[in-house]
Order: C-alpha cells, then sequence, then structure tokens
C-alpha cells in the first residue's frame, strides 16, 4: 500500500509538471446581456434661483371689445359768467305812415258855443246864430238839449250833467238854419272852450 501511495504521489507530480507550461488564449466569448437598471438615487437639494431673463417683446394689440351702454346723463354744469354786452343793432326802416285821422267838424258859419263851469248842471252859451234859430246842442255827437236863439241871435240854457261820463266830450251846436259851432265839454273839471268859428 506504501508503494502504491508512492507510485500515485509520483504521477500526480509528473502530471503537475507536464501541465506547468502556459496554453494559448482560448476566442473572447460573447457579451453577456445587459444588466438591470439600479435604483433610483435620491433625489438631491434644489440649485439656487437663475437670474432673470430678458423681457421678451411685447404682444400684438387685441381686438376692441364691444361698446359699452351709455351712461346716465351727469348734473347741470354752474351757470357761466355774463357774456360782454353785444353792439347795438343797425337801425330798422321807417315805419309805415299811419292811417289818415277823421274829418274835423265843421266850425260853423260865424257861430260860437261855449260852457260854464261843469257840476250837477251846466250853463250853454252860444251866438251868432240867425234870430229865432232853433239849435240841437250836442255832445260826441248825441242831442242833450235844444235852444231857441233870441233877436240877436244869442243863447242860454242851462242843462244837467247827471248820467254823462267824466271827462272832456265834443260839444256841438247844429242851427236849423245851418249855423254850426264846436267846442268843449268838460265834465268834472273846469269850463268848456270856445272854438273858432
Amino acid at each position: 500500500m506504501r508503494g502504491l501511495f508512492y507510485a500515485t504521489t509520483i504521477l500526480a507530480i509528473f502530471t503537475i509538471i507536464g501541465c506547468g507550461a502556459a496554453g494559448a488564449a482560448g476566442l473572447q466569448g460573447p457579451q453577456g446581456p445587459q444588466g438591470a437598471p439600479g435604483a433610483a438615487g435620491i433625489q438631491g437639494d434644489a440649485g439656487p434661483q437663475g437670474p432673470s431673463g430678458a423681457q421678451g417683446p411685447a404682444g400684438s394689440s387685441g381686438s376692441a371689445g364691444p361698446q359699452g351702454d351709455q351712461g346716465p346723463i351727469g348734473p347741470a354744469g354752474p351757470s357761466g359768467s355774463q357774456g360782454p354786452q353785444g353792439e347795438a343793432g343797425v337801425k330798422g326802416n321807417p315805419g309805415n305812415p299811419g292811417p289818415a285821422g277823421a274829418d274835423g267838424q265843421d266850425g260853423g258859419s260865424g257861430a260860437s258855443i261855449v260852457s260854464g263851469t261843469a257840476g250837477t248842471s251846466v250853463t250853454i252859451s252860444g251866438g251868432g246864430y240867425a234870430a229865432g234859430e232853433t239849435v240841437s246842442i250836442q255832445a260826441n255827437g248825441v242831442e242833450i238839449t235844444t235852444a231857441t236863439a233870441n233877436a240877436n241871435g244869442a243863447f242860454s240854457v242851462e242843462i244837467s250833467t247827471v248820467g254823462l261820463p267824466t271827462g272832456a266830450h265834443t260839444l256841438s251846436g247844429e242851427g236849423d238854419g245851418g249855423s254850426n259851432a264846436v267846442g268843449v265839454l268838460v265834465i268834472g273839471g273846469s269850463g268848456g272852450l270856445q272854438s273858432s268859428p
């Protein structure tokens, strides 16, 4: 048994010595499959804020919106100061002539008539009439009495002024022989005026 052990040992030594010389390198094998991705790392802290960028160009104008409703009328403002007086206007053209006045009464043919101071009664006297001529005495064309001229062509008669309006009245004495005289009878004032014949 010991001899067998020595023989085996020697054989093994020779085998090791025989195999000690290096052999030629073999061909490279194919690349192995890619490994699975590794797990995500822990998120790092946020970095400091960077500087502001340059301002961009202005955008184009938008279209106009619809017109709004009309607002309420505001209160009236204070009155303005009075303006300067304007210049005088151009002088107008002369007016049209007025209508002609009424024709005057006949001044008579030498007769005259006057009245005294009027109160509730007044004395009316006349002269220049024909003897016996009947005279119609009128105030504003309305007969108020009659008188008869005497031989000298004169008359004097007293009449009541009650009912006659206050103021001046045209006094006339018309004779039936054509004599005529005009004067003024004033009610509420002094006596009348004798007219020109």
